[in-house]
């Protein structure tokens, strides 16, 4: 079951603290789906591609940054680059030198390369005014959306852990770790879960992503493509 945690390339090297990840399509993906890093239409700051990597670690590289709501011992979490002030600073070409999400929100959408089921997704840093709505969209064209509130976590610099796991697998209400009420599922009449093409994320406020699992159809032969990684990733290890 592949899980997608943005800690590599493909090659098995460390991906690195603040890597704008448009500038890397291509080598971290296991060829299981494309991100869109397009924020939005009226955005076009480094190319409208603020989709970031935030090293989490309390002991990181980010131990002494301006997001300690982001600091949860995940590793690398998915994050939007914020577009203010000196946020947009790169040192080195493709790598934001303080990463830092946006207060304003945005949209990443995964475009899967073979039908597939999707299986969970651990959410960090909604614990403000930050709100998440999941659009998961069948082949068929019909969707099921997940609605996360404000408050689903806690703010780790006040109580642990600062994330918590969305399931993909159930339409019922699902408690997260804070006080902000369950996260709610509805769905269009006939959507098959099995044959997930698209899935878009779309923040209101600061919040990160990590730790994506899913299941390609088995017919698409991508789960042999997958175990071909996976030993060359240990080989090389």
């Amino acid at each position: 079951m592949p899980l997608v945690d943005f800690e590599t390339y493909n090659d098995n090297t460390p991906i690195e603290n603040g890597r704008q990840l448009s500038t890397i399509l291509g080598q971290y993906e296991m060829g299981l789906f494309t991100l869109n890093t397009g924020i939005s239409s009226s955005d076009n700051t480094n190319g409208g591609s603020r989709v970031a990597i935030f090293d989490s670690d309390t002991t990181g590289p980010n131990q002494n940054s301006q997001d300690p709501d982001l600091l949860v011992d995940c590793g690398n979490i998915l994050i939007v680059q914020n577009d203010g002030g000196s946020s947009l600073t790169q040192g080195t070409s493709g790598i934001y030198d303080s990463p830092n999400d946006d207060a304003g929100g945005g949209v990443i959408s995964f475009d899967f390369t073979f039908p597939s089921e999707l299986e969970s997704m651990k959410l960090v840093d909604i614990n403000g005014n930050a709100a998440l709505t999941i659009e998961l969209l069948d082949m068929n064209g019909l969707t099921r959306t997940y609605s996360v509130p404000s408050k689903w976590t806690n703010d780790p610099t006040i109580s642990p852990l600062g994330y918590d796991t969305l399931l993909f697998t159930t339409l019922a209400d699902q408690d997260g770790e804070g006080v902000g009420g369950p996260a709610t599922a509805t769905e269009q009449a006939g959507f098959d879960p099995t044959i997930v093409t698209r899935m878009t994320v779309n923040f209101s406020g600061s919040a990160g992503l990590d730790d994506l699992m899913f299941v390609p159809s088995p017919a698409s032969g991508a789960l042999l493509v997958f175990g071909a990684l996976a030993v060359s990733r240990r080989r090389r290890s």
